[in-house]
């Protein structure tokens, strides 16, 4: 890319990055924290796309499986426990890009309590984020239903 074109590219990608965070930022309840956790991800990831994406129930139940071992414990609501994590199962969440999704999987935000997932290989947290972004709103994740 040459000249006005890469400049035009990069407002552009500015700008759908912005939209994403205008989106998030509305959100309802404690999930107003992952949207300004989104705000340091980089331009570069909104680019990024899920190789899952559209795939099999194959990917779904995986994602499934590694929300019930890495996130359920924080993320799901139940009546014995008092969580502060955010539901995960927002339009917030099934509507950011999911290069965005993963770089803050990776990263994490201590501040916020989210830990990176580093540790995790890439293709595990793809998984992950298949399954985020496949939860139905009317649909628990505590109950870990698939549609």
């Amino acid at each position: 890319m040459q000249g006005p074109q890469k400049a035009i590219s990069i407002v552009f990608t500015f700008l759908i990055f912005f939209a994403v965070l205008a989106v998030n930022s509305r959100a309802d309840g404690s999930d107003k924290g992952i949207g300004r956790s989104l705000q340091k991800a980089p331009p570069k990831m909104l680019g990024v796309k899920n190789p899952y994406a559209g795939g099999s129930d194959e990917e779904v139940k995986a994602g499934l499986k590694l929300f019930k071992r890495h996130c359920a414990s924080c993320h799901e609501k139940s009546s014995s426990t008092m969580n502060s994590a955010p539901s995960l199962k927002t339009l917030s969440i099934r509507t950011t890009p999911p290069g965005y999704l993963f770089w803050y999987l990776k990263n994490g935000n201590l501040r916020r309590g989210m830990p990176a997932w580093s540790s995790l290989p890439d293709e595990r947290l793809w998984q992950l984020v298949t399954y985020l972004q496949d939860v139905e709103s009317d649909q628990g994740v505590v109950s870990g239903e698939i549609r």
